[in-house]
């Protein structure tokens, strides 16, 4: 397996440079099957790009999608769980319906989660721990604050009997989408749409805990990876920098990736 980061500046061209690479290996190796991860919300737009550059003027055997998509893609080949994916008014109602049985218990947030908005603010923030693999007993370690945080204490304590009740009411009835990458990793090993493929990371910024768990499977699975990075070039993007410094999420992303430096070819290129 080959690991390749192409960095420079936005608007520098790293994705135009990304999709001639895999449009030109995809004419000629026909055979072989490319992928394209991208954000949900550039799906659309990428392979509108791609199927603009492309000689042929179609994708032929080059899949653009995203995390959410690979996944019903893979369960489309090897089967994955059959629950139904709930979706955010779907959230909603249920966090409503356990904020109202679970209200005596709530010490703080029992009043403000009835006000307008709330409920709305609960499930992001749901969705968010979801996202970064946080489970209801890693709040109770909120009991190790220092004294004086004994109002926050609470209000974790709150998010975490609201967040449990919001599990246990989903087990066994609905899936999350949040949840869709965990359970791909089950199956993903039985792909052969991923296993051999060619694949190409582009406009993210970093990943959460959750995709990162795809990640190392698609790492190990795939023939090669192509990670585009916004980076200025002058940056040196080996060197370990502080949160406060401009591009510390770009930096972010290439430490994960070290420890194949050793066992396979690692390569950056410069764009802009």
């Amino acid at each position: 397996m080959s690991l390749q980061f192409f960095i420079g500046s936005s608007g520098a061209g790293k994705s135009h440079t990304a999709f001639e690479e895999i449009i030109r290996e995809s004419v000629q190796h026909p055979d072989r099957q490319y992928l394209v991860i991208v954000p949900d919300q550039f799906t659309m737009q990428t392979q509108k790009t791609i199927t603009g550059m492309h000689p042929r003027r179609g994708l032929l055997n080059i899949d653009v999608l995203s995390f959410s998509r690979l996944a019903w893609r893979v369960f489309e080949e090897t089967g994955g769980d059959d629950r139904p994916v709930l979706d955010d008014v779907g959230k909603s109602l249920v966090l409503q319906r356990v904020i109202t049985e679970q209200k005596r218990k709530l010490r703080v947030l029992g009043t403000s989660l009835t006000k307008q908005g709330s409920v709305s603010q609960m499930k992001s923030l749901v969705s968010e721990l979801l996202q970064y693999r946080i489970r209801p007993e890693d709040l109770s370690e909120s009991g190790a604050l220092p004294s004086g945080h004994s109002f926050l204490q609470a209000k974790l304590q709150d998010v975490q009997t609201v967040y449990d009740g919001f599990l246990t009411y989903l087990r066994e009835r609905y899936l999350t989408t949040e949840e869709v990458p965990e359970i791909l990793c089950d199956v993903i090993e039985e792909s052969e749409l991923v296993r051999g493929s060619t694949l190409l990371l582009d406009g993210f910024t970093g990943f959460t805990p959750v995709q990162e768990l795809v990640l190392r499977h698609l790492l190990r699975l795939c023939r090669s990876v192509t990670v585009t990075v916004t980076m200025d070039i002058r940056e040196d993007p080996s060197r370990d920098g502080g949160i406060h410094e401009l591009f510390h999420m770009s930096r972010e992303m290439i430490p994960g990736y070290r420890s194949w430096q050793q066992r396979n070819t690692w390569r950056f290129s410069r764009t802009g």
